[in-house]
């Protein structure tokens, strides 16, 4: 699960690393001919429509994008607009 006081310490969103790490995203998906969003329902294979903290790291990376923890704990807090832990497209 993600830290709970991620939100807290990554308040100003969207920072440079975190831009910038979603923009190499979003190159990397469409030079190979897909997107975040076709990726991330890849990685829902139970089809929940959300994916956990470590269900996002691993299966991102798993897909080819290799980003730092760190980075994916930002971009977590960032998405988790419900506060729940999870992300959904």
């Amino acid at each position: 699960m993600i830290d709970p006081t991620a939100k807290m310490r990554y308040q100003q969103f969207p920072d440079e690393e975190t831009c910038h790490a979603l923009s190499e995203m979003k190159a990397y998906y469409a030079a190979i001919g897909t997107t975040p969003i076709q990726v991330f329902k890849n990685i829902d294979v139970a089809n929940k429509g959300a994916l956990t903290y470590w269900d996002f790291y691993k299966g991102f990376k798993n897909k080819g994008f290799k980003f730092e923890q760190k980075v994916a704990e930002k971009l977590m807090a960032l998405l988790d607009r419900e506060g729940a832990g999870t992300v959904r497209p």
